[in-house]
C-alpha cells in the first residue's frame, strides 16, 4: 500500500479515476 503523502500514489489514483471516467463516458455515448 502506498502512502497518501506519496506523489506517485496520488498521480496513479487520479489517472485511474480519469481513465475510469473516460471509459464510462465512452460507453454512455
Amino acid at each position: 500500500m502506498w502512502s497518501i503523502d506519496s506523489p506517485t500514489a496520488y498521480v496513479s489514483m487520479c489517472s485511474t479515476v480519469v481513465i475510469y471516467y473516460f471509459i464510462s463516458t465512452s460507453k454512455t455515448v
